[in-house]
């Protein structure tokens, strides 16, 4: 759909490069909800401050440590989502 294809991880105004890359052992290992990455469209995001958050509820949790961007993709996220996403990006994935 357009709005995914106008999400942050294609609109980042910066370098790919200069984010630091993890691969997809390192962002396993934060599964918890106490500690919970997920990847969405190759970038990473540490959505464990945000997960109480979450207006969604706990279906942000279903894909914890993995690549979840078919359930987020699923979803007709608002823009402010897109927005809340950039503040929560902490890398992205090796290819």
């Amino acid at each position: 759909s357009a709005r995914v294809s106008s999400g942050p991880w294609l609109s980042l105004s910066f370098d790919k490069s200069s984010l630091k890359v993890f691969t997809r052992s390192e962002v396993a290992k934060h599964s918890s909800e106490s500690d919970c990455w997920v990847i969405i469209h190759g970038y990473v995001y540490d959505i464990t401050k945000f997960g109480q958050e979450h207006p969604g509820g706990q279906n942000i949790y279903n894909n914890a440590g993995g690549d979840a961007t078919e359930g987020f993709d699923l979803q007709n996220h608002p823009n402010l989502a897109f927005a809340e996403m950039k503040k929560l990006l902490i890398g992205r994935v090796d290819a």
